[in-house]
């Protein structure tokens, strides 16, 4: 006669005790997710990384009905420090009725030699090319004794860290499931669902009934049901399955916007570590060990990675430098990186801001750059201008007269102000150079600015009335980019002269903004009085600055509030008076 096990549905159960003819008692008590919790992060995760020689791993993801992600992975861990992984990734389209799939390998092995402990995380994938997150990875760090955990993981690995990195981690990844689902999220706290474990023998199952809750953001219904249990066995995690699901609907119409399901198992094996097999792939043959080639690379104002050699290297441009041509060839640390010793020959052509590089101006430098793993590469660059287009002059803010595109400058003057400015606004301005065709009659002086370039003209003393010369503005990259500019000499009147011409004449003055007119009169060299059509009498004194033809006129009579800067016209037929600091009257003299 055969017996038949009859399995009565646990929600019927809960509380009681199964006996049976030979049978073990089958226990279900309550207990919290924070009890579970410290059961998983506690002596569970102490006993699966310190004895699990084998985990696998399964997940089911469907979105919507647009695709359905399928991962299977299993960790085999070896006595030697060493864990070997094989995986798979499957996305299926069901629209398209297409599938990209890829498998990989993956080694977490810690090797010590003479002068260093290190940790390797490599990742290699069968095809690599399927998508852009199905690529070959790689890193490593250095164990340590002692130190911060705030930086284990980050620089370094503590030792008493690593038989976790060589695990799965099946524990803390279901407490890390309870804590993101349950005990942290804010959405359920005043009703966290009740937990229960079910022993029979040596098996205990810790679980919840399948749990829903919602809740309304953003005119979004989000509704969510989950479940997960785990399973221990001779106080050891041998299992953990969770279940998730989530639908989102628009409040406004009854339409699902948004649907996924994913489904995770995990099973954890506690046989004798065996010795790691020779076919597992070398975590040293994914590190530089020599580099024979490099290339450099910078995004451009799209955000597109351009790749350029290093003897066309743009100027005012962070700069990223990658090996090229290098062995082992597998390697993935192929970055060059600017840290502690990297260095630059030449700063004012490209220099180190902070952990980068930035090319400055055109010419050449050594560079010398790292690996991730500290391997020193060292390497001639070349920086080049940014292709010029045009070069923009403009006089409008100085002295210089222009007389309908004919321009003329002083005997014994200096001007200012005298700009150019590039296009692209980020051209090299250190490449322009200027060739003047008679030097004799201008001294000039450039001073390069953020946005331009500005110029002092010294015009001679001794150049006459009638004497030209041109200026030509050329960029030594691009010669054929110039710009000619041709001034004619005026002798400068003295300031003697001009107080001659001044006394011996007689000025009408009138107020732009009203009908007041008056006579100004220059009495001498340092006085004047202006005489109101009114009747009223305002003095004044003024001076000439040298030779220039600037006066300074100071009212001494207050009853025209006026106490300011003039400029007196080269043909000396008109005379501007305006208060440069407070502007209150313009005054037009004829």
């Amino acid at each position: 006669m055969t017996k038949i096990k009859r399995f009565i549905p646990l929600l019927f159960i809960i509380g009681t005790t199964l006996t049976g003819c030979g049978e073990e008692k089958e226990v279900i008590e309550k207990t919290t997710l924070l009890e579970m919790n410290a059961l998983l992060q506690g002596s569970l995760y102490k006993t699966e990384i310190n004895n699990s020689s084998k985990a696998t791993f399964s997940e089911y993801y469907t979105k919507d009905d647009s695709s359905i992600q399928e991962e299977n992975e299993t960790w085999n861990i070896y006595s030697n420090e060493t864990a070997g992984i094989e995986g798979n990734k499957k996305i299926t389209y069901p629209k398209t009725n297409s599938v990209v799939e890829d498998s990989y390998d993956k080694i977490v092995k810690r090797i010590k030699y003479s002068n260093a402990d290190i940790i390797y995380f490599v990742t290699d994938y069968k095809d690599g090319t399927k998508r852009t997150d199905w690529v070959d990875k790689g890193d490593f760090l250095p164990v340590v004794k002692t130190g911060s955990e705030d930086y284990d993981g980050v620089q370094y690995l503590l030792e008493s860290s690593v038989p976790g990195q060589l695990s799965k981690q099946v524990s803390l990844i279901a407490a890390q499931f309870i804590q993101s689902q349950f005990t942290s999220n804010i959405n359920v706290q005043s009703s966290i669902p009740q937990g229960y474990k079910s022993t029979l023998g040596n098996e205990t199952k810790y679980y919840i009934e399948p749990f829903s809750y919602s809740y309304k953001e953003d005119n979004i219904n989000t509704n969510i049901k989950v479940s997960f249990e785990f399973v221990t066995k001779d106080s050891k995690l041998v299992s953990f399955k969770s279940n998730y699901e989530q639908i989102d609907t628009n409040s406004d119409d009854s339409e699902d916007n948004y649907s996924v399901k994913d489904e995770n198992t995990y099973e954890v094996f506690y046989d004798n570590r065996a010795q790691a097999p020779q076919s597992l792939i070398n975590p040293e043959d994914y590190f530089i060990q020599e580099v024979s080639e490099v290339e450099a690379t910078y995004y451009d104002e799209k955000g597109k990675e351009v790749i350029v050699s290093l003897n066309e290297i743009p100027t005012n441009t962070y700069i990223h430098f990658k090996a090229k041509n290098y062995v082992p060839a597998k390697s993935i640390d192929i970055d060059l990186y600017a840290i502690e010793g990297a260095s630059s020959s030449n700063e004012k052509v490209m220099v180190i801001d902070g952990s980068s590089f930035h090319s400055e101006k055109s010419g050449t430098a050594t560079i010398k750059a790292y690996t991730a793993t500290g391997v020193e590469v060292s390497f001639d660059i070349t920086v080049v201008p940014v292709p010029l287009k045009e070069i923009s002059y403009t006089d409008t803010y100085s002295d210089i007269e222009n007389d309908k595109g004919v321009k003329y400058v002083y005997s014994g003057i200096t001007y200012d102000k005298i700009t150019l400015t590039l296009s692209p606004s980020d051209a090299e301005k250190e490449d322009i150079y200027f060739v003047v065709d008679k030097p004799e009659l201008v001294t000039i002086t450039p001073t390069i600015e953020s946005t331009v370039i500005s110029y002092t003209y010294e015009i001679s003393s001794t150049a006459k009335a009638g004497d030209s010369f041109t200026v030509t503005f050329t960029s030594k990259a691009f010669p054929d980019i110039k710009k000619e500019v041709t001034y004619f000499v005026k002798e400068a009147i003295t300031g003697e002269a001009v107080t001659n011409y001044l006394t011996s004449h007689t000025y009408k003055w009138t107020h732009l903004y009203s009908n007041t007119t008056g006579i100004l009169t220059f009495i001498d060299s340092t006085t004047g009085k202006i005489e109101y059509s009114n009747g009223d009498v305002t003095t004044f004194t003024y001076t000439i600055n040298g030779k220039k033809i600037n006066i300074t006129i100071t009212s001494e009579n207050p009853l025209r509030d006026y106490n300011g800067e003039g400029e007196i016209l080269l043909d000396l037929s008109k005379i501007v008076l305006g208060d440069g600091i407070n502007v209150r009257d313009t005054f037009v003299v004829q």
